[in-house]
């Protein structure tokens, strides 16, 4: 990652939300900071967020269902799986 976010910006609608879990906090603050720095859309691998985060690829990934479940992100569609 040529750099990473100084800090992460977390809505208090996720902090209150007692239905995810802490990762997903940190997950949608660096996807939020990802988006901003591409024309609104987070271009950033599972692994390369999970890096940053100091957790597993697997757990990011999770994380990105269950926010976008909430509607608190728009996942692309992938060729693979229908979301």
């Amino acid at each position: 990652m040529p750099f990473k976010p100084d800090f992460l910006m977390i809505p208090s609608i996720l902090i209150q939300d007692r239905k995810l879990q802490p990762l997903d906090r940190l997950v949608y603050g660096f996807v939020y900071w990802a988006a901003r720095l591409k024309n609104e859309k987070c271009t950033a691998s599972n692994q390369t967020i999970a890096e940053f985060l100091k957790t597993s690829s697997r757990t990011v990934a999770n994380s990105l269902v269950r926010l976008a479940k909430k509607q608190y992100i728009k996942a692309p569609l992938n060729d693979k799986h229908e979301r």
